[in-house]
């Protein structure tokens, strides 16, 4: 390695065989830099449009913080089986250069992500987990470095769940602060198949509102459409944004924005959202009712258990 190369690249420590190339902090401080620009831009500017954004997902650094992203965050191997020890094996810098370049020159295709069923915690039933290859979530994580900070900067105080610098914690502390205020009923009500059930055109229209790059918009179509492999078997949907995958989490939340500035503007109560769960508290037994049957992204009514209440 080049002594400019080694410049912008440090070694981490060693973790059993694996061992982790991660951007020096001048590096990690261009990408902090760019995404405090994006996040003022966008406050600053509330409707207008983002371009020129894809070079920035292929930058080196913005690659590099993607790697130590992925890296920390370890996680299987996707349909290719290539763990994080393959990678290193196979190296990281020779990796990142290929993506940069595949990227660069439109060639970048995503895997299906691999899926698996795992147990759904309070009940008997199991819900879909998909796993993207190290290489596409190295792209991902990259994807929402760039476009993350834009659409912070619309997204509404109410919503708490898989944000920078906000937790469980803080969500949970709004409803006692507001039990303090003498609110006493809690509605609690979540979205049915929320990462499955999220339509690709809609979920789509809601980001070009904020983004015009069509290259990183054919990206994220691209990301959507990779479908997943089951028993050997690849299935591809015109909804959803897959539950495991590293963009998937903001994407849902971008969607759920707009239940965010509606419940906002006409809403009853305070809202305290995480994710496609919600909490609801407001004064009366009224608030009982507003959004007692569980909900489903069209608007539907699936379940007419789908929340609790307590006094």
């Amino acid at each position: 390695m080049g002594r400019a190369a080694a410049s912008s690249i440090a070694l981490w420590r060693r973790e059993g065989s694996v061992s982790a190339l991660v951007a020096s902090p001048a590096e990690q401080d261009k990408v902090q830099v760019l995404q405090r620009t994006l996040y003022r831009t966008a406050k600053a500017y509330p409707g207008r449009r983002f371009h020129a954004l894809y070079d920035k997902v292929h930058r080196r650094d913005v690659l590099e913080r993607a790697w130590a992203q992925v890296r920390r965050n370890r996680g299987a191997p996707g349909i290719d089986q290539k763990t994080l020890a393959d990678i290193e094996c196979y190296g990281v810098t020779r990796l990142l250069n290929e993506l940069a370049a595949d990227l660069r020159d439109h060639r970048y295709r995503p895997l299906p992500a691999r899926r698996v069923w795992i147990p759904k915690p309070g009940s008997t039933e199991q819900r879909p987990l998909s796993i993207p290859a190290v290489r596409d979530r190295i792209v991902q994580a990259a994807v929402k470095t760039v476009i993350e900070p834009i659409f912070e900067a619309d997204f509404q105080p109410c919503s708490f769940g898989f944000r920078p610098k906000r937790s469980a914690h803080d969500a949970l502390q709004v409803l006692v602060d507001e039990a303090w205020r003498g609110r006493r009923w809690v509605v609690e009500t979540d979205i049915a198949s929320c990462f499955e059930a999220i339509p690709h055109d809609k979920l789509m229209q809601v980001v070009e509102e904020r983004i015009y790059d069509r290259h990183v918009l054919k990206l994220l179509s691209a990301l959507l459409r990779a479908g997943v492999m089951e028993d050997g078997v690849v299935r591809s949907a015109v909804t959803g944004t897959p539950q495991g995958g590293v963009v998937s989490p903001l994407l849902c939340n971008v969607y759920l924005n707009r239940l965010d500035r509606q419940w906002n503007a006409k809403g009853v109560g305070k809202l305290v959202r995480f994710a496609d769960l919600s909490r609801h508290r407001d004064k009366s037994a009224y608030a009982e009712f507003l959004i007692m049957p569980r909900i489903a992204l069209d608007g539907s009514k699936t379940a007419e258990n789908g929340c609790k209440s307590s006094a």
